[in-house]
């Protein structure tokens, strides 16, 4: 029986889980059989309605509490436990990667964008290990399509550049959603394992619930609320705010939502990762007594999302799964982007003119014609957009793990 390792993934945002949900349809449809791990760092109840094992790194690194604002039965990091309770209530040991790593047949990393400087050398080196690990173990590596780079540590630099170039070698096949990342890991680390490679999610088909669900009738997902006509989705992203002060973006929302009002459109407010709630709460305190401007504030799984954005005459999105559903749904399309992946992402479809970088600047003029355009024209997008989506769905990075597994039987790996 093939055992799959999936990490890299978690669920604090739709992006994350529809990565992960996507991954263990694909490995189902390809192995029937197989058993799937996914590795954790972040905190879970212990019953979980999965049809795959969530695992630990250790059995010291979570423990099991009954907390009185988080509730029963939740998994927290041994620091955060001496925090929040002082010491540890209803401990149970969870599965560990130790007892499960002999028997793995292949480890598949679904990180949105882990390998990078812009988060630091630690994360860095926990990416880098669990690759080294899975080397010492001969047991294949495929890394599925994700954004590298930029690869500027400081002080750290040598020790870096050795660490990615012992261990990128290693994988079976990189997929790098963005030019500029293979660019980087070819010409600076030698690498010759890397393809381009469009979002994993993109490329392939919706899973099925009852792929994903052990008792996918009894998983009771946040209803979606009564979605009227001409409405358009409006996704922010918490880490947009890195750059530019609140008050100012801020400022910017509030004339994108006019913008949309002004045309005689209703707006939804949408959290696609747990982290921006609060900010969509303060953005609609600047419409309060706006009945045409609601505020979702239920937590969606991926499924439910491709169910609402269908509803949806357009989004502006800042969240970039948020945008990469709305496409696979056949919606258009503007991006509130702060980094190359979004730019790539509107390249497949021909429409680079509607993603606006705040990295660089706040074009409120620009953002809001763009608003105004896909008012009036943006239904004529959607047959456009479907036919794209349908020619990336025609190859599989997944072909890459087969590939892996059967190199690795003959011994050749």
């Amino acid at each position: 029986m093939y055992k799959f390792l999936i990490t890299g993934s978690n669920f604090i945002n739709k992006g994350a889980q529809s990565m992960l949900f996507v991954t263990v349809d694909q490995l189902r449809k390809r192995y029937p059989d197989c058993e799937i791990y996914m590795l954790s760092a972040f905190d879970y109840a212990e019953d979980q309605p999965y049809s795959f094992q969530i695992v630990f790194e250790d059995e010291d690194a979570h423990r099991m509490v009954n907390h009185p604002v988080l509730g029963a039965g939740v998994i927290l990091a041994k620091d955060a436990v001496k925090t929040l309770l002082g010491r540890p209530t209803g401990y149970k040991k969870k599965s560990t990667l130790a007892a499960i790593y002999p028997e793995i047949s292949c480890v598949i990393d679904i990180s949105g964008f882990a390998l990078s400087s812009s988060w630091g050398e630690k994360k860095s080196s926990d990416y880098l290990r669990i690759i080294s690990e899975a080397k010492q173990r001969n047991i294949p590596v495929v890394l599925m399509p994700q954004s590298f780079g930029p690869f500027s540590y400081g002080r750290d630099q040598e020790k870096m550049d050795r660490l990615i170039r012992e261990n990128l070698i290693y994988p079976k096949a990189i997929f790098a959603r963005e030019k500029v990342g293979a660019d980087l890991l070819q010409e600076r680390y030698h690498c010759k394992n890397v393809s381009l490679s469009p979002d994993l999610v993109l490329c392939h088909p919706t899973p099925e619930k009852s792929v994903i669900y052990r008792n996918a009738e009894a998983v009771k997902p946040a209803q979606i609320p009564e979605i009227p006509d001409n409405t358009v989705g409006v996704i922010p992203n918490i880490r947009t705010l890195s750059g530019h002060n609140k008050s100012e973006l801020l400022d910017f929302y509030k004339k994108i939502i006019e913008t949309v009002l002004d045309q005689q459109k209703n707006v939804v407010l949408i959290r696609h990762s747990r982290e921006d709630l609060s900010f969509c709460r303060e953005i609609k305190a600047m419409f309060a007594q706006e009945a045409h401007v609601q505020l979702l504030p239920d937590d969606f799984d991926c499924f439910s999302y491709d169910a609402l954005v269908q509803k949806l005459d357009f989004i502006i999105g800042a969240r970039y799964h948020s945008l990469v559903h709305a496409f696979k749904a056949g919606v258009p399309c503007i991006a509130i982007g702060w980094a190359d992946k979004y730019l790539e992402l509107f390249r497949l479809f021909g429409d680079e003119a509607f993603v606006f970088d705040v990295r660089k600047t706040l074009d409120t003029g620009k953002m809001c014609e763009a608003i105004r355009l896909y008012c009036t024209y943006g239904e004529e997008k959607k047959n456009q957009i479907l036919q794209t989506v349908s020619q990336l769905q025609k190859c599989s990075c997944f072909d890459a793990v087969d590939q892996a597994i059967k190199q690795c039987e003959a011994g050749s790996l």
